[in-house]
């Protein structure tokens, strides 16, 4: 069963990213899921090196994921999402008193950050 799980899943995620392909993002997310197989099955066979590099593996397919996952578009909605909601914010906090600004920790470092702080990094 475990075998079985690495063939597919890590087979099918190198071919999906390795190819021009629009279900690239699919291949990530398979490898990822192909990393717990690889995990369990190097632990049991004591291969220690080999569960090394599944450690090392499974977050370069989480990076991949995180990276390549995302599309253009989604990273440009989400960016106007934040802007959006900054701007709802920052009028918000004109509105409140100094009593109530006091219970809003945390708005001020939100309103200082950088739309491309929640775009994944290239």
């Amino acid at each position: 069963m475990t075998q079985a799980a690495i063939l597919i899943l890590s087979a099918t995620a190198m071919w999906l990213v390795s190819g021009r392909s629009r279900h690239a993002r699919v291949g990530w997310a398979l490898g990822l899921a192909s990393q717990p197989f690889w995990l369990y099955a190097t632990f049991e066979a004591g291969q220690w090196g080999m569960f090394a590099l599944a450690v090392f593996y499974s977050f370069a397919w989480a990076n991949g994921l995180w990276n390549y996952g995302a599309n253009k578009d989604e990273s440009r909605r989400l960016k106007t999402q934040v802007a959006v909601a900054k701007q709802i914010v920052q009028h918000g906090v004109s509105l409140m008193t100094k009593e109530q600004l006091g219970q809003w920790r945390g708005v001020r470092s939100f309103l200082e950050q950088e739309p491309e702080d929640y775009e994944p990094s290239a």
